[in-house]
Formats: C-alpha cells, sequence, structure tokens
C-alpha cells in the first residue's frame, strides 16, 4: 500500500473537526450593534425601525390606575413572501426600573387592534407597552433590545421556520415631543 493512501483517514478526520470548529466560531453571533432611534435593522423575519418613546398615556387599562405607561412606536416590515400570523412582541426594553411585566402589550398603532396578520412589504406601526409602576419615574430615554432570527427549512415541507439567533441589534430612543392637547 502507498505510504500516502494510510495517511489519508489521519488528515480527513484533522480536516474535519477543523472544518467544525470554524463552522462553530462562524455562527457565534458578535455583538449586537447599539444603534439610535430611526435606524431599519434587518432581524430575519422583519425590517424593524425602533422609532420613539411615546409620551402621551395609552387608552388601555392598567393593572393599577395609579401606574403609567412605557410606550415605544416601532415600524415592522415583513421581508419575504409569506405573511406573519400575529402581531410580534419580540422587543425589550433594558433597565427600567418598576415594570410590571416583561412582556409588552402589542398594538397596531392605526386602530389599536391586537390581531394580526403582518404582510410582506406593508409597513405597520406597532405600539410596544410596557405598564410601569406608579412611583417610578418613566425614562425620557430607552434602550430597546430588538432580537434575531434565521430562517431554519422544515425538512418534511421545505417551509421555513424562523429560529431565534441573538440580538440583532440594540436601539437607543428618547421621548417623542409632546402632543398639544
Amino acid at each position: 500500500m502507498l505510504p500516502c493512501v494510510r495517511k489519508w483517514p489521519g488528515f480527513a478526520a484533522a480536516a474535519a473537526i477543523a472544518a467544525l470548529a470554524l463552522a462553530l466560531y462562524l455562527a457565534q453571533p458578535g455583538a449586537a450593534p447599539l444603534l439610535s432611534g430611526g435606524t431599519a435593522v434587518d432581524s430575519g423575519p422583519f425590517r424593524v425601525t425602533v422609532k420613539h418613546l411615546q409620551p402621551t398615556p395609552a387608552r388601555f387599562t392598567l393593572t393599577d390606575p395609579a401606574n403609567h405607561w412605557i410606550i415605544v412606536i416601532a415600524t415592522f416590515e415583513k421581508t419575504g413572501t409569506q405573511s406573519w400570523p400575529s402581531l410580534p412582541n419580540g422587543l425589550r426594553l433594558r433597565n427600567v426600573a418598576g415594570l410590571v411585566s416583561e412582556e409588552p402589550q402589542v398594538y397596531l398603532v392605526r386602530d389599536t387592534s391586537t390581531g394580526g396578520p403582518l404582510l410582506p412589504g406593508l409597513p405597520e406601526d406597532l405600539a410596544f407597552c410596557w405598564e410601569q409602576r406608579a412611583g417610578t419615574q418613566a425614562p425620557a430615554q430607552a434602550t430597546v433590545d430588538i432580537p434575531g432570527f434565521t430562517a431554519m427549512p422544515l425538512s418534511d415541507t421545505g417551509a421555513e421556520r424562523w429560529a431565534p439567533s441573538g440580538l440583532a441589534a440594540t436601539v437607543t430612543v428618547t421621548a417623542a415631543a409632546k402632543e398639544k392637547a
């Protein structure tokens, strides 16, 4: 047997280990960029633009009438060709004290409905509403995390499913000017 043929299994194993190490390295998410409000971010299934904090009170019921709302207005545009069946609730506030829940209530700005779908290519303004306990100061500026997603094809149908892949970006937004009554 030729000497080079005997060494091939060891070389193949080393190449496979190196390829696996490279794939794992490339799959590691990097630090999410820190952006200012108004910057469009590709999160996978959506193009997201976090606009501002809304200073006016929401028309929605609070768990305690002494509490108040923190509202972030963001535009979501479904990318790709398939509709998204419900409103996404993926935005997260960072370092805001006194939230009743980490999960926001999400509404369409145009009609305050809570139902979807979001259609491809049609941007929708969404209100992400967090209830904040009485006695805590509403922020004049907030840091909002936008999660990222990766398309994962389903083997049986070929359709795509979106799997979380870390943060797409972190956005700092400020309160919009108060509207005159």
